[in-house]
């Protein structure tokens, strides 16, 4: 079921306030988004898939994480249409033991543009453990950088994960997802259980 709750994605608009209250009172996990300089949103746990969660907006925006990582995107004018790690994917091994870079190459397909199995090659190095406070709640985080490179896109970005230190969830994240768009920032609100 999908709940509307008067929040959408518009680039250049201000945030909706959004209130611990408010959160408690939905029924579902929730995540809050931001792509560039958009409106953040709040999207509800529509659907498990194995191991990949369906999020999605009021206004139709969807994205998908699998261990905190965006791996599917639908309803803006670029897409991330398939994301794999060859491998395994690190982020979802647990980023809170990573003590040294670890490499590995991620395959991503976007559209429009037909652009299947595209290589990433990233690299994740931990820079340090932080508090992080999302709507009036604290989280004990290692900051994990993962530095990427498309050679055939000539793409080269940052991602950045805030991931408990206990056990490797990642709470917050900036993710880039297609290069033609800004990185979208993302924070559990409600933890899918």
């Amino acid at each position: 079921k999908i709940v509307d709750f008067g929040v959408a994605v518009k680039l250049g608009a201000p945030d909706v306030p959004v209130t611990r209250d408010q959160i408690r009172q939905i029924p579902y996990a929730t995540l809050r988004a931001k792509v560039g300089n958009g409106q953040r949103s709040v999207l509800v746990l529509y659907r498990y898939d194995g191991r990949d969660l369906h999020w999605m907006s009021a206004d139709r925006i969807a994205f998908t994480t699998r261990a905190g990582r965006l791996v599917k995107t639908a309803g803006l004018p670029f897409n991330l249409r398939a994301s794999d790690v060859i491998g395994g994917d690190p982020v979802g091994s647990g980023l809170h033991k990573l003590t040294v870079p670890l490499r590995a190459t991620r395959l991503v397909d976007i559209e429009p543009g037909a652009r299947y199995g595209i290589p990433i090659e990233l690299t994740l190095e931990p820079e340090a453990e932080e508090t992080i406070e999302i709507l009036d709640l604290t989280y004990d985080t290692v900051r994990v950088r993962e530095r990427c490179h498309a050679p055939l896109l000539d793409w080269t970005f940052d991602n950045v994960y805030w991931a408990e230190r206990s056990d490797g969830f990642v709470w917050r994240s900036t993710q880039h997802f297609v290069p033609e768009l800004e990185p979208a920032e993302l924070e559990i609100l409600k933890k899918a259980t």
